[in-house]
């Protein structure tokens, strides 16, 4: 009965309660309304200030990262396109 934003909030804490050493987000703002998705990416965001967790954080939409992250892996047709400092890659 949970909404999709509501189902992705439960799913992230669902799964940084549980303190992983790595925390593996696959297109976590996938399907959200922009509301949603703007409060989903503050959160990611302090918890990955937080977090002693090592995230990876997996999209089709660099925009939704950009600020997050400080390194970025870029793939194109399962090579790699660009890697290192996130600021410098987009």
């Amino acid at each position: 009965t949970l909404s999709k934003g509501e189902q992705q909030k439960v799913l992230l804490a669902r799964a940084f309660l549980q303190e992983p050493e790595i925390l593996l987000l696959d297109e976590p703002a996938n399907g959200l309304d922009l509301q949603t998705e703007q409060y989903m990416k503050r959160v990611i965001t302090q918890i990955a200030y937080d977090s002693a967790s090592t995230m990876v954080y997996v999209s089709h939409h660099p925009y939704e990262f950009g600020d997050i992250f400080e390194h970025c892996l870029m793939l194109e047709a399962g090579k790699i396109k660009a890697c290192g400092y996130t600021a410098e890659i987009l």
